[in-house]
């Protein structure tokens, strides 16, 4: 049997993968350019992102981003997270955003610790003015405790010299009860001292009724 040889099969002058790629699309459904394999169309693949920095998962810096960056005056941090977000890094993943983190951190604790001092002084100036109220009114009050006292030793003294003098009222009237000689010559001066009064008045009375005594 005698097999026939077949016709070779034609290729593309650019080679047989160019051929073949020729009006493929790319994942996402754009179509790329003819003659380039899929992963030199990866720029096509999207729309430019965060204000003409372009999507960088080709790891192909933007140039136009470096040119313009400095006119816009971005700082390279923000432009880093931009690249690295383009990557598909999360924020806190970047080395920008971890220098920011730490820059926040470190703020934060700076701050903290101001806010920190700053209550501790408030309040001891707040216990300052309470100990000094405090001390004040202990003053007041030890100042009204030592009126108070003497103000008893007074009356106490009075008192006991008030006790006193009726006490020494009490005891001449006793001795005087205890003593009949002295009330006995008390009633004879009394007595004495009447019937000279007597006297004394009938001889007024005789005298005026123009008789005279013998």
């Amino acid at each position: 049997m005698v097999l026939e040889k077949s016709a070779p099969e034609e290729r593309d002058l650019k080679g047989s993968d160019h051929g073949k790629i020729k009006n493929q699309k790319s994942p996402i459904g754009i179509p790329c350019m003819s003659g380039r394999p899929p992963w030199a169309n990866q720029r096509c693949s999207g729309p430019k992102r965060l204000g003409g920095v372009a999507n960088h998962s080709s790891g192909i810096a933007d140039p136009i981003s470096d040119i313009i960056a400095p006119i816009l005056k971005f700082k390279p941090t923000w432009l880093q997270i931009q690249r690295q977000l383009g990557n598909g890094m999360q924020l806190s993943d970047t080395t920008a955003g971890r220098r920011i983190a730490q820059d926040l951190s470190g703020k934060i604790r700076k701050y903290q610790e101001s806010f920190d001092s700053t209550l501790a002084e408030i309040q001891q100036s707040h216990e300052h003015k309470i100990r000094a109220a405090l001390q004040e009114q202990a003053n007041k009050f030890k100042q009204d405790l030592a009126e108070a006292k003497h103000d008893r030793e007074m009356l106490k003294a009075d008192f006991e010299k008030r006790v006193k003098a009726d006490n020494e009222r009490r005891r001449k009237l006793a001795e005087e009860q205890r003593s009949p000689g002295d009330w006995q010559s008390g009633l004879k001066n009394a007595a004495v001292a009447m019937g000279m009064a007597s006297l004394a008045g009938f001889a007024a009375y005789k005298y005026l009724n123009g008789t005279t005594m013998k």
